[in-house]
């Protein structure tokens, strides 16, 4: 019990950090988005996106699946006790994922012009993509490094580099723009990913410096394990299912992604305007929906760790805890995030873009909320029940559909035909990723208590939100202050109709007073 409870301790402390650091850089990005698009205009917005959409083409060529099989097998290595491999695993690790990206830098480099005028077609783009190029490498470096401190738990590292690459970002980007944006559209994307280069630079040397600093704790370890056996074939193994994966879902989301502005135009509408909304939804309203994943996504990278850890130590009650729990509070923080998205949409495109087409948009998408972060945690849980090849299917075949959908409908129906695909995507995946782990892990869900209960909160907290809303705005004119305080009590009924229907008792609550104690001492 008491090694039990130190876990639980560790991932509630780990958890709140992540959780903390990732809502300032969600909040940071969210500032630094508001103030681009007031530089760009929704033309801007959607050229940089596609900007934007390649270069993650290379970015996630150069490094994906190697910072979650570092993760993984950093705990697995630890939870065996096999400390010194570790190193050994780091340093093959950065030497493959060095020499892919460089070699993608290099190639994005040169072929920046065809990049530009063929693929996003738009010869503005040129300049961006060849100030982007130079990133890659340290992004990869950066990835593994970043893989090693959370397998670790050492999460206070990772966040200090995402603070740090998030500080230099938005000051040269405010920076630059503040100086120079009139040179035009193509000149401030360029200021923008000059922002981003400097900031991977600056976090990937954060990272190994503090990798210097603990490596000697490392080699002063115990030796080398008989049952280990940490190479480039172990890697591989874990890397290579979930970069299939990436890379997959990159090439067709760029297709995707070059296709929009295209389809759009077909369905009637101007270029410009095409590229607009495109912008919109994908600069904007995206990053709503996604803002308050971050309580969601701190402890999705920590889960892993440890469901690894478990699993190395053969602890399947444990790992089964750990999932229900997870997928209770998904479903509690989720339903009700997509109520607040729901009532209250209007009010906040206006407070945060002024702009009341994007409440509009994001009410539209409100519905996708649930799925979309429940499809996040699950994907951790698979991946870390070393079921990275259903995942990888069950992605390969929407990422596969979904251009496919959008050059079929988009031109058909314009707008509306692009949002259903979304839902049709989301649907698909998060559902059968939800089929899967439930099939693997034999877990036993209670629907109603996990879904119908809250769902019937969140309804009954929003309204009365929007009640209270209705009435301040009679004396309160304040278009930020209105929709706060509607949240604000939308958030104290959710919470006392979620106790009241028992979706969270007073176990819950002596659990989190007796860690957060323990973790106080």
């Amino acid at each position: 019990m008491g090694q039990g409870r130190s876990v639980k301790q560790n991932i509630l402390y780990n958890g709140m950090i992540l959780t903390v650091c990732a809502l300032l850089l969600r909040t940071m990005g969210m500032v630094l988005r508001v103030f681009i698009s007031g530089h760009l205009g929704g033309e801007g917005m959607g050229l940089y996106q596609l900007i934007f959409s390649v270069y993650m083409l290379g970015a996630t060529f150069a490094t994906s699946g190697i910072s979650m099989a570092v993760t993984r097998l950093t705990a697995e290595c630890i939870g065996r006790g096999c400390f010194h491999d570790i190193a050994r695993l780091l340093r093959k690790s950065i030497t493959m994922t060095a020499a892919v990206s460089c070699l993608i830098s290099l190639g994005m480099f040169l072929s920046s012009g065809w990049l530009a005028s063929v693929l996003i077609k738009d010869s503005r783009a040129d300049l961006a993509l060849r100030l982007l190029a130079p990133s890659i490498p340290f992004m990869g470096i950066a990835a593994c490094l970043k893989g090693y401190f959370m397998g670790q738990n050492k999460v206070m590292k990772t966040s200090g580099s995402q603070m740090l690459e998030q500080i230099v970002r938005i000051g040269l980007t405010v920076l630059l723009l503040e100086l120079l944006a009139p040179l035009g559209i193509r000149f401030a994307c360029a200021l923008i990913f000059i922002g981003n280069t400097v900031s991977e630079i600056c976090s990937c040397a954060y990272l190994f410096i503090a990798y210097l600093r603990d490596k000697r704790r490392l080699l002063d370890g115990e030796r080398s394990c008989v049952r280990s056996n940490v190479g480039f074939r172990k890697i591989l193994g874990i890397s290579i299912p979930l970069s299939v994966t990436a890379y997959v879902r990159s090439i067709f989301s760029t297709a995707e992604n070059m296709l929009i502005p295209t389809s759009l135009g077909k369905s009637g509408l101007s270029v410009d305007t095409a590229l607009s909304q495109y912008g919109m939804i994908k600069g904007m309203v995206m990053p709503i929906l996604f803002f308050p994943s971050s309580f969601l996504s701190a402890f999705s990278s920590l889960l892993m760790t440890d469901i690894a850890r478990y699993r190395a130590q053969a602890r399947p009650d444990r790992v089964n805890l750990l999932i229900f729990r997870t997928m209770r509070f998904t479903f509690l923080f989720s339903l009700f995030i997509g109520a607040v998205f729901w009532f209250f949409a209007q009010q906040i495109g206006i407070a945060i873009y002024r702009s009341s087409e994007v409440g509009t948009l994001l009410r539209w998408l409100t519905p996708l909320v649930p799925f979309m972060y429940m499809e996040g945690m699950v994907d951790g849980i698979l991946n870390a029940m070393d079921q990275q090849l259903s995942t990888m299917r069950y992605n390969v075949i929407d990422s596969i559909l979904r251009p496919i959908l959008v050059a079929v409908f988009v031109p058909l129906f314009g707008l509306p035909g692009f949002i259903g695909m979304m839902y049709f995507s989301n649907l698909f995946t998060s559902l059968l990723c939800l089929y899967r782990m439930l099939k693997v892990t034999k877990v036993r869900l209670p629907w109603v208590q996990l879904v119908a209960k809250p769902f019937f909160s969140a309804l009954v907290s929003g309204m009365g939100g929007v009640s209270l809303v209705g009435f301040l705005g009679r004396y309160v004119q304040s278009k930020v202050l209105l929709p706060v305080f509607g949240i604000l009590l939308s958030c104290l009924l959710y919470f006392v109709l979620i106790c009241l229907l028992d979706c969270v008792n007073k176990r819950d609550f002596v659990w989190l007073k007796k860690t957060l104690r323990r973790r106080g001492k």
